[in-house]
């Protein structure tokens, strides 16, 4: 029997984890429930963290790299290093001789891949405000059947008022 003794790395994304605490935590009765001790590391995470305001939410993509590419392209590299997450891109970079623009191109192939595979998975860690979905409609009219009146409607996978990417990927894939 090893999966009980199996280290597993997970990437968890949500605009709301009230759920998810109330039935790990406050429901648990097993102090030493695995779930219940991450839950209760990332409640505190959470309650201590200072969020950053912006459109949209690309993991493992830092605003500094953004400048270099379009927005497909930070989807896609944002995909691949979520992919990959068990390694952060800053130990990849002390441990390689690849320039930050070398890296987030070999992240952009990866997610174009995936993509290609249909492996979407990934892509709904990535999150659109309703800015950046009121931008996109203008921009490319987007399906208005998806956006109504200018917000994503009020659930889309683990977001709540925000839209995940992965839901978008069919109406955008030939926009940009």
């Amino acid at each position: 029997v090893i999966e009980p003794f199996a280290l597993a790395t997970t990437v968890v994304t949500a605009t709301d984890y009230s759920y998810f605490f109330r039935s790990r935590i406050d429901h648990c009765k097993n102090e030493n429930d695995p779930l219940k001790i991450i839950a209760i590391k990332m409640k505190e995470k959470l309650e201590n963290n200072t969020p950053v305001y912006s459109i949209k939410h690309v993991p493992y993509i830092y605003e500094e790299e953004q400048c270099f590419f379009d927005e497909k392209q930070i989807f896609l590299a944002s995909a691949g290093r979520i992919s990959r997450h068990f390694k952060t891109v800053r130990q990849q970079q002390t441990e390689t001789e690849y320039s930050q623009k070398d890296i987030i191109e070999n992240d952009i192939r990866l997610g174009q891949t995936l993509l290609d595979m249909g492996h979407i998975s990934p892509f709904e860690h990535i999150g659109l405000s309703p800015t950046w979905i009121n931008y996109m409609k203008e921009l490319f009219l987007v399906n208005k059947n998806i956006i109504k009146k200018g917000k994503a409607d009020s659930r889309f996978g683990t977001f709540n008022g925000w839209i995940q990417y992965r839901k978008l990927i069919k109406e955008l894939a030939h926009s940009f």
